[in-house]
């Protein structure tokens, strides 16, 4: 017994062991709550991650299709180009050689007209009188006179 100055008793009692006591049903659900709240979490910052990373690559990809695209336009109007200028080159090609056809016509008539007799000379040219046709003078008779 303990005195104690006011004058009333105390008595101390045997003290009893400490009982553990767990989390009653309710508080157990509670844990189990936030445990599975903290799961997904988790797995939630995971999938956050993983899209991250996947939005990056597709940017990337994205990128690259741009860049690969105006390289193919850049290019096909540079293949356009070669091929006008070609085709332009193509076309004074064709004039060029009509005009050397023409010209080899004209020429093989010529040819023709001059092997001819004079009668089909004078028929070649419509009716009119042919100039006399000489014969090439060699470089003797130029320098000489005969």
């Amino acid at each position: 017994m303990l005195n104690i100055e006011s004058g009333e008793r105390v008595y101390e009692l045997p003290a009893a062991r400490p009982r553990v006591v767990g989390p009653g049903r309710r508080e157990q659900g509670y844990l189990d709550q936030i445990e599975r709240l903290e799961a997904r979490r988790v797995q939630a910052e995971r999938e956050r991650e993983a899209a991250q990373a996947q939005r990056q690559r597709l940017a990337g990809e994205l990128e690259w299709s741009a860049r690969v695209e105006r390289g193919s336009v850049r290019r096909a109007e540079r293949l356009e180009g070669e091929l006008r200028t070609s085709e332009e080159a193509q076309k004074r090609l064709l004039l060029a050689l009509g005009a050397v056809q023409r010209e080899n016509e004209l020429l093989r008539q010529r040819v023709d007209a001059l092997s001819a007799g004079p009668i089909q000379q004078l028929e070649a040219r419509g009716g009119r009188p042919a100039k006399p046709v000489r014969a090439p003078r060699s470089l003797w008779q130029r320098l000489f006179g005969r």
